[in-house]
């Protein structure tokens, strides 16, 4: 017997599993295989407004993952095409505060750095208030710190880093704990 609706829920199943495994592979190190499980997700989507937010949340994920090969245009390129609205239009979801903060990062890679410090604090408030001491709240108040030092402002990123030191030091990811020292020696070099 067929299951109702779920011929048009299947494609959703298929892509968050790829999505989701893609996200493991990055937090593991394995930046090829992740991107190839995001782009697999995007396969696996139809192209329609009913998917729009999960065609976002990979757009998103393929930006971080451009972050990390240093490929600044590309990451923002992807962040502010068509799914940016789609994600500025629910502002309450940790989807679009992961989305902003990632935006953020690529912004002030590419030197442009008060429009990156308006939206990390976006980020930033948002899980200060949705979730203050998860593993996101640190890397947003790491991203917060980044921001602040790069403007100059030593004592907002002195604050920003000691609680990035503070939370993350709480997560049990590897890639946390590189976070948490580059958080911690950016926190000893504030003057």
């Amino acid at each position: 017997a067929e299951i109702p609706g779920f011929a048009t829920a299947a494609p959703y199943f298929k892509q968050r599993g790829l999505h989701l495994a893609g996200v493991v592979r990055r937090m593991a190190g394995d930046l090829v295989g992740a991107a190839e499980l995001q782009k697999q997700a995007l396969e696996a989507l139809p192209d329609s407004p009913i998917h729009a937010f999960q065609r976002a949340r990979v757009h998103a994920e393929l930006a971080r993952l451009a972050l990390e090969r240093a490929e600044h245009e590309q990451a923002l390129a992807l962040l502010d095409g068509p799914p940016a609205q789609t994600m500025l239009s629910d502002p309450i979801a940790p989807e679009s505060a992961d989305w902003l903060l990632t935006r953020g990062r690529a912004l002030l890679a590419l030197g442009r750095r008060e429009q990156a410090l308006a939206t990390v604090l976006r980020a930033a408030a948002f899980w200060r208030d949705f979730a203050p001491q998860s593993r996101s709240a640190g890397e947003a108040a790491f991203w917060l710190g980044r921001s602040y030092a790069e403007l100059g402002r030593a004592s907002d990123a002195k604050r920003a880093y000691a609680r990035a030191v503070e939370i993350l030091a709480h997560s049990p990811l590897p890639s946390d704990a590189g976070l948490r020292q580059r958080a911690r020696r950016a926190l000893l070099a504030q003057p």
